[in-house]
């Protein structure tokens, strides 16, 4: 699985994820994570993909149920943002260039789901996707902070001296953000590829819903 995600299924017309690229990330003030935050990104790229590590994994397929712990030794997000709102006390207003690099990022993604059948094979449907992302340190560089260059670099210098305050105050965003687009990722593949020809040694599997008959009912 990973190494579909990775490298892509050109066959299924899947694309690789490294580089991932993401049109828009965005985070309305008032949220449930940061409250003090607002932040657009746009035209965003992540790279480091292809050195992750599988630290662990625990494949389940007869219950439908995957857990999957993944290292990545350097993490590169760049994008163009819009912040206006403060983070650890740290008050951030402008738009202009991003780029963070997490370094030791582990993603810990946990999911489960069902089967259902269409075409008569059978699909994974995930129900719950849960990611619970580990970050040893991060370096931000942002652009254009306050629209003032003394500002800027000061600005970066707070963020950076306080990294690791940020990460913990902004990993309730990384987790939500991150589980939207790594099941999104693993859906897409789900959808494309019948579970018993991702699992061809599977002996039993639970009986799948056809799409048809749960209509009926």
């Amino acid at each position: 699985m990973l190494k579909h995600l990775i490298q892509g299924l050109r066959i299924l017309n899947a694309v690789p994820i490294d580089p991932l690229n993401i049109p828009l990330i965005s985070i309305a003030k008032n949220n449930s994570f940061v409250p003090t935050l607002a932040f657009n990104c746009t035209n965003v790229t992540f790279e480091g993909w292809k050195d992750a590590v599988v630290l662990r994994s625990e494949i389940n397929p007869k219950d439908n149920d995957f857990h999957m712990v993944i290292k990545i030794p350097r993490y590169v997000m760049r994008c163009l943002y819009d912040v206006t709102g403060s983070i650890v006390g740290i008050p951030l207003e402008g738009s202009g260039n991003l780029t963070s690099i997490f370094y030791n990022f582990t993603n810990d993604m946990h999911l489960r789901g069902h089967q259902k059948g269409r075409n008569g094979q059978e699909f994974l449907v995930i129900d719950d996707f849960v990611q619970k992302s580990l970050i040893d340190q991060v370096h931000f560089n942002l652009s254009n902070v306050f629209n003032d260059a003394n500002r800027t670099e000061i600005t970066n210098r707070l963020l950076n001296l306080n990294s690791k305050a940020v990460v913990q105050a902004g990993i309730g965003i990384i987790d939500h953000v991150w589980g939207r687009i790594h099941g999104g990722l693993m859906q897409k593949i789900f959808d494309k590829v019948p579970y018993r020809a991702m699992f061809p040694d599977l002996d039993s599997a639970p009986t799948a819903v056809d799409d048809k008959d749960e209509e009926e009912r």
